[in-house]
């Protein structure tokens, strides 16, 4: 790095910031661009480069604002400050030690936080204030944001997240009307921003969502009030000085969540919500309440903040949840103490009734119905007795006679449904024991039950609930046994319960007879039939993992098939993969039947049966071979460069932002999770594109005995597009192919539509 580089970065940097060197977007990417001229050139061949701007950086460093650093930054800044002291003696002298000072006691607050902390002092819990949050005082009411700061610039980039706390003020400016809406006015810190501005976007798109979520609730009077919303920016941790540079979109599901908790301050309905302050979010929002992908690139710098900012929770959206747990399983590898549950979620309000993000509190019906009338003075100085009864009327009859499930809870023995006014109207008790858990549906684990509200039969007026569980024998410690699905109406009425899904035994007693206690794993609820009704989507496995597979449960039908697999296979994806209109799912895992990874491509329509037909024992009733495709991944040049790698098994699967299909395969060592390689697929099944993680690329250059390591890559990728093989029904192809199995069960379901088949 040379000075004109440094010249370069620093003056980019200053334009930024319109000059000001004691900005925040100024001083910590600073502090990288030095401690990375240190680590090119050394500590003490980059004291000419550093010099010039020795001053300047002495200048920039309070010691007021180090503990709101970013932890990269305060871990990089003892070295920064060395070299700093070595080439400006004179004026960093006792300045210098006062940030050397603070910046001690900010890494320890870390090292309490990570559970790093010297024997005999004492630990953090995960709750702990964030130490860039440090000013004094508790935390006002609001939400944690996850945001990025980037720079790039002369073919360096820096990436810095931050955590900011923001809050909201809603003032209402006048009495209730009795006849007239009024539209809402949104603002930041008191400024209205551009209509097409992006944070703009979000902000209206937020209180849109609030606004609609509390009519469902039944809270209607809101429209009738004159109002306005007033974001701000927490001045806790210097968060002001972020707010120039905060221009995106990805906090819109923030936004939502304040909104709607700012809404629940006022007293509106019996059953209230409150925010916790233990969670970091990021996500972006549509005024549907639909929670949007945001940026891939920014999640591992927003996984990094949520880590170090001490919250237990990171709620993010769910298409980027498979990117967020690879950012996360590097940090916890480096401080293994240290805990992070990622949340993902597809609609606000799934966020903000989940007990990780707000918990519960009773309303009483006076304090409500005084809450209106302080709202509707000038209207109930016409009329107060009138209004008063019928105020008392409203408030205590609709809670007993509506019946539309707004929220629900679960104790493991009864699932409880209550309406718009908190009142639990009616309740269901499960005729069966569950070997209750504590779900976390984000990782690879066996999972008890999962209750979720939407619109399952696709008439867009009322929310139906589905229930998953799994009914296990009493006594057991982990949740294995049948699996059951119901669907209850909005109104609390059990429509249809499928049950002891999969019926799997085989014949003769042995292996295949014994598959009878299955472990729910993960679920998508999704129209992947095209009829316009959701099915329900579960992976499950047994004790042992030698059978697994995909349920498809028809709603609306009342009938489900299921995909077998001799091995394992959990994680699955769907999409239009292929471009033809139709859903698919792909589905990732192993077997012993073959050589390595391999993917199950499921025609949802046609998919009960089992891929590849290979087992001692005939399973009765699945004994079409009904994957559409079934693809077997190459192996890569690490397995003969080094000791103890497995055959590669696909750890993630996922739909990139182009809609392809991503695959990630791990070749590991017992201590090398991170040796993955990234396969992406085109429509016509075949690989176009791999792509190698850091940690691959130091792996395999372990192995290398001279040979530049790019050019071994680029051999190694053109090799492996090559070599992926595809399953005919009886033997591997290295061009892709429709199974056969898959094409006779076809003909066997309809056999004057072959020409239907979809290839």
């Amino acid at each position: 790095m040379t000075t004109r580089e440094i010249d370069d970065l620093l003056f980019g940097l200053l334009g930024r910031v319109d000059g000001d060197a004691r900005h925040l977007g100024f001083v910590e990417p600073a502090v990288l661009i030095f401690a990375r001229c240190i680590e090119e050139l050394g500590p003490g061949a980059c004291d000419q480069q550093i010099r010039p701007y020795a001053p300047s950086m002495i200048h920039a460093l309070d010691p007021a604002v180090i503990p709101t650093l970013n932890y990269e930054v305060l871990s990089a800044l003892p070295g920064v400050l060395d070299r700093i002291g070595a080439v400006a003696p004179d004026e960093a002298s006792g300045h210098v030690e006062a940030i050397r000072r603070s910046a001690r006691q900010s890494l320890e607050r870390y090292r309490r936080l990570l559970g790093e902390a010297p024997e005999g002092a004492a630990a953090a819990s995960p709750a702990d204030e964030p130490p860039g949050d440090s000013a004094g005082g508790p935390a006002p009411p609001g939400v944690n944001l996850a945001l990025v700061w980037q720079y790039a610039r002369g073919g360096y980039d820096f990436s810095l997240g931050k955590t900011i706390r923001t809050g909201l003020d809603l003032v209402v400016a006048g009495d209730r009307s009795l006849t007239r809406s009024f539209d809402p006015l949104v603002a930041f810190s008191g400024r209205i921003r551009e209509e097409r501005d992006p944070f703009a976007v979000q902000l209206r798109a937020a209180v849109s969502i609030a606004e609609h979520e509390f009519r469902r609730y039944g809270v209607g009077e809101i429209r009738r009030l004159p109002r306005e919303y007033i974001y701000r920016i927490s001045e806790r941790g210097h968060a002001a000085d972020w707010l120039k540079l905060f221009t995106g979109g990805s906090a819109g599901l923030g936004f939502a969540l304040l909104a709607m908790s700012t809404l629940d301050s006022l007293d509106l309905r019996r059953r209230k919500r409150v925010l916790r302050d233990d969670f970091v979010v990021t996500g972006e929002v549509d005024p549907e309440g639909n929670v949007r992908e945001v940026d891939a690139g920014s999640m591992g710098p927003k996984v990094a903040a949520a880590f170090y900012s001490g919250c237990r929770t990171f709620v993010l959206p769910h298409a980027n949840l498979e990117g967020a747990k690879l950012a996360l399983a590097a940090l916890e590898k480096r401080h293994p103490a240290r805990r992070l549950e990622l949340f993902p979620v597809a609609r606000a309000r799934e966020a903000y009734e989940d007990h990780r993000v707000t918990g519960t509190r009773e309303v009483s019906p006076v304090r409500i119905a005084a809450g209106k009338i302080g709202r509707m003075r000038k209207t109930m100085a016409a009329g107060l007795a009138v209004c008063a009864v019928g105020a008392l009327l409203g408030i205590f009859i609709p809670p007993r006679i509506a019946r539309e499930i707004v929220t629900y809870d679960f104790d493991g023995g009864s699932i409880r449904f209550y309406n718009r006014y908190g009142y639990n109207f009616d309740r269901f008790d499960v005729p069966y024991h569950i070997r209750t858990v504590d779900n976390d549906y984000s990782v690879h684990s066996a999972k008890s039950h999962r209750l979720v509200l939407g619109d399952a039969d696709g008439d867009t007026l009322t929310s139906e609930l589905i229930f998953i569980s799994v009914e296990s024998r009493e006594g057991r410690k982990s949740p294995h046994g049948r699996i059951h699905v119901h669907l209850f109406s909005g109104e609390g009425r059990l429509l249809r319960h499928l049950a002891g899904m999969p019926e799997v035994a085989g014949s003769d007693p042995g292996p295949a007879g014994a598959h009878r206690n299955f472990g729910y794993y993960y679920d998508i609820v999704e129209d992947v039939e095209g009829d316009g009704r959701k099915e329900v989507l579960i992976s499950f496995a047994d004790l042992d993992y030698s059978l697994s597979g995909i349920i498809n449960v028809s709603l609306s039908r009342g009938d489900y098939q299921c995909f077998l697999h001799p091995g394992h296979m959990i994680r699955f994806v769907t999409g239009d993969f292929d471009r033809d209109g139709r859903i698919e799912i792909a589905a990732a895992g192993e077997t012993s039947l073959m050589p390595s990874g391999v993917i199950a491509v499921l025609d949802p329509a046609l998919m009960h049966g089992m891929t590849p037909q290979a087992l001692d024992r005939a399973i009765p009733g699945f004994a079409d071979d009904v994957a559409m495709r079934y693809i077997v991944l190459p192996v890569s040049d690490l397995r003969d460069l080094r000791e103890g790698i497995q055959k590669p098994f696909i750890d993630t699967i996922i739909r990139d932002e182009k809609g392809r299909l991503r695959v990630g395969a791990l070749e590991d060592s017992e201590n090398d999770r991170g040796n993955a390689l990234w396969y992406y697929f085109g429509p016509d099944w075949r690989c176009e594109e791999v792509e190698e993680t850091d940690a691959y690329r130091a792996a395999l250059a372990l192995g290398l005995s001279g040979e530049p390591l790019d050019d071994r890559l680029e051999k190694q990728a053109a090799r492996l597009k090559g070599e992926f093989r595809y399953y005919t029904g009886s033997g591997l192809s290295d061009t892709p192919v429709v199974n056969a199995g898959y094409l006779a069960a076809l003909r066997k379901q309809r056999p004057a539509g072959v020409d239907s088949v979809r290839d």
